[in-house]
């Protein structure tokens, strides 16, 4: 038997993929006592031979995915199965590599599962979780952070996390939506479709981004957008500074104002980063 203390967060949190996302209260953390069934038995039992077995840590995570789906074959497991598994994660762990083969292991369960909607506990764990949602096809609500490479490769689905975002945020991710409530590393490298919302600050954004929309609440670092092409980014609090190297067929909105265009630079833009007349 597990027990832990998790959050409760408001479902009116949780609705708010589609909208102006509204911060609710939490309301009091209550103890979640998760219990061993066979199921959960027979998950934990092919995690730690994924586990055991090693993995590419290197940033390979199409190997270690298909290494991970070999361990889980002929699994039968629900939505709320994967939600216990995510907090029996919390148990000491004695491996190497510990947030980069969960991060893995977890994104399989939830893409081979039947069911479509989940909800996964990080806030938790003992290290970052990386490579979460790598591959995604689902609707996941994540409660806490995620780490490295979360969504990489994302192909369609609709996440919600309730927490901050690392380097690599929907790395080549094709279709779907991914919602941060806090802030966010890095996000959008390599982005070919889909959309990505954060509401807080990002530092590095849109490298070599090649299709999609990137909306920050907050504020965006220096060098925004180095090599995107065929993009929309919208910012809404300061701009550090745009790469010199925007491609053709590129938007930057700061709030509803468009202030660059395939690479022509309007003076609204110019006013803002600080630049003068000559430079």
């Amino acid at each position: 038997m597990i027990t832990h203390s998790v959050a409760e967060v408001t479902k009116a949190a949780a609705d708010s993929r589609f909208g102006g996302f509204k911060r609710e209260p939490e309301v009091d953390v209550r103890t979640t006592t998760i219990r061993k069934d066979g199921t959960l038995t027979r998950i934990t039992d092919a995690w730690q031979s994924f586990a055991k077995a090693g993995g590419h840590t290197t940033g390979i995570a199409e190997k270690d995915y298909a290494k991970a789906r070999g361990f889980a074959t002929n699994l039968e497991y629900s939505p709320m199965d994967v939600e216990k598994f995510s907090l029996a994660l919390a148990e000491p762990q004695s491996m190497e590599h510990f947030g980069h083969r969960s991060g893995i292991f977890l994104s399989m369960l939830i893409n081979d599962c039947s069911g479509t909607d989940f909800t996964i506990h990080t806030s938790q764990l003992p290290e970052e979780i990386q490579y979460f949602g790598y591959r995604n096809r689902k609707n996941v609500r994540v409660i806490g952070d995620v780490g490295h490479g979360a969504f990489c490769c994302m192909e369609c689905g609709n996440v919600m996390v309730d927490g901050n975002a690392s380097t690599w945020l929907g790395k080549g991710m094709g279709g779907g939506m991914i919602e941060i409530t806090g802030n966010a590393f890095e996000a959008g490298w390599n982005m070919k479709g889909g959309r990505i919302l954060v509401h807080g600050n990002v530092t590095r954004l849109a490298m070599q981004m090649r299709g999609g929309v990137v909306e920050v609440m907050g504020n965006a670092g220096h060098d925004i957008g180095p090599c995107m092409r065929n993009s929309e980014l919208r910012i809404h609090g300061m701009i550090g500074g745009v790469s010199a190297l925007i491609g053709r067929n590129s938007r930057i909105y700061h709030g509803d104002e468009l202030v660059l265009w395939k690479c022509g630079l309007i003076e609204g833009l110019r006013h803002r980063i600080g630049w003068k007349d000559g430079d």
